[in-house]
C-alpha cells in the first residue's frame, strides 16, 4: 500500500490517500474513516468494499465540515484499470470539495480542482516509485 497526504491549500482541504490497497490494509483505512466521522451505513459499505478482495475498486469519503477526505484506490488488474479507478475517485473528491466550497460543478473552477488533485497525486506517487 502507498499512503500519501495531500493539501489543497486553495480550498483548505486535506486528503489522505491510499493506493494499491489490499484487504489486510482495511483496519488502517477504517481507522482514518472512523476518525473523520464515517459511521453507520457509510462505514459498513466502506468496510465491505475494503475487505472484499476485488480488484479495480476504490472509495472516497469526505467530511465537509472538517474539510478532510479519505481517498482509496485498491489493487488494480492493469495500468488502464488503475487510471480508471483513480479518475473515478478523483471525480468524487473534486465534487465533494466543490460542493462544500459552493463552487458550481459545471464551472471552470471545478475543473481546476480535478487538475490540482491529479497533479498532486502524480507528484506523490512518482516520488514514491508507485
Amino acid at each position: 500500500m502507498t499512503k500519501a497526504t495531500i493539501h489543497l491549500r486553495d480550498y483548505g482541504w486535506i486528503v489522505y490517500c491510499f493506493f494499491n490497497t489490499k484487504p489486510y490494509d482495511s483496519d488502517i483505512i477504517l481507522g482514518y474513516l472512523r476518525s473523520f466521522g464515517c459511521k453507520g451505513d457509510d462505514f459498513i459499505s466502506a468496510r465491505r468494499n475494503l475487505e472484499n478482495g476485488r480488484k479495480n475498486e476504490g472509495l472516497t469519503y469526505s467530511n465537509y465540515e472538517r474539510r478532510v477526505s479519505v481517498l482509496v484506490v485498491g489493487e488494480a488488474s492493469s495500468l488502464d484499470e488503475l487510471m480508471n479507478s483513480s479518475a473515478h475517485e478523483i471525480d468524487h473528491l473534486s465534487k465533494h470539495i466543490a460542493q462544500a466550497s459552493g463552487i458550481d460543478l459545471m464551472s471552470e473552477e471545478a475543473s481546476y480542482i480535478v487538475g490540482d488533485i491529479t497533479q498532486k497525486l502524480y507528484t506523490v506517487l512518482e516520488d514514491r516509485g508507485a
